[in-house]
């Protein structure tokens, strides 16, 4: 699975949905990417929950489809 794939697949979700209702790993995967002409990062967790920060803003996802595990 690609970084973007998770992304398409993931649904955005509250931190509170993601404290309430996820399990946070302790291993993940991090990196970079350009929305425009802002960097922006990404964060995903072995759990399949991750998350997107753009100019201070933090986006928050949960995958339940299988291809994410």
């Amino acid at each position: 699975m690609q970084i973007a794939d998770f992304f398409r697949l993931a649904q955005k979700v509250s931190l509170q949905e993601l404290n309430k209702n996820h399990y946070f790993a302790p291993c993940h995967l991090e990196g970079k990417l350009q929305r425009g002409k802002t960097s922006c990062f990404w964060k995903i967790q072995a759990s399949a929950i991750g998350e997107i920060t753009c100019g201070g803003a933090t986006t928050y996802f949960a995958c339940d489809d299988e291809t994410c595990y």
